[in-house]
């Protein structure tokens, strides 16, 4: 059983895109010795998904974690905000609605700009 989720992990821990996307097609053909509870959940969130997830290999302006970005704004954000981080539209709609946010509450407070 370990030796299945070290096999998964080791796909996304490759350095290159198509050795990684080879190894997981190697990795799926085997599909049936994956325990239950990782089927469940490979069905659920990798299958359809794992181009998206290996794309930062083919992009190398594409972080493989968000990390950096959490460490710029000096807090954790909850996952639903880090998804936004991972597109070029999504990161600058973030932003955008921050500066609104920030310039609304600046305004009532008695400041403009």
């Amino acid at each position: 059983m370990y030796k299945n989720t070290k096999e998964f992990i080791d796909i996304f821990n490759e350095t290159n895109y198509y050795i990684a996307k080879q190894k997981y097609e190697q990795y799926i053909n085997k599909f049936e010795e994956i325990p239950p509870v990782l089927q469940q959940f490979m069905q659920k969130y990798v299958i359809n998904f794992i181009n998206r997830y290996l794309l930062y290999l083919k992009n190398p302006k594409i972080e493989k974690t968000s990390n950096k970005l959490d460490n710029y704004y000096r807090n954790t954000d909850p996952e639903i905000i880090k998804t936004r981080y991972k597109t070029r539209n999504g990161i600058l709609s973030y932003l955008y609605y921050q500066m609104i946010g920030w310039t609304d509450k600046k305004e009532k407070d008695g400041l403009s700009l």
